[in-house]
């Protein structure tokens, strides 16, 4: 179960980069949700990933919140 576990952060984690990557931020957002929905906190790196993406695009007030 662990291991799954493990694999399953690891590809969200993947998922977040690229939306990162490609500008896609509202899909990184939606995943955040959908990652706190299905009762897995995100940690702290997660969040940066997603707060990194906004401020790279200007979008510094929205990462705040």
């Amino acid at each position: 179960m662990a291991s799954s576990l493990q694999s399953s952060k690891l590809t969200m984690l993947k998922k977040m980069f690229t939306y990162r990557e490609e500008k896609i931020l509202e899909k990184a957002a939606d995943l955040l949700v959908e990652v706190e929905r299905s009762n897995c906190e995100p940690n702290s790196f997660t969040c940066c990933i997603l707060m990194d993406g906004l401020c790279k695009d200007g979008r510094v007030e929205e990462a705040m919140t």
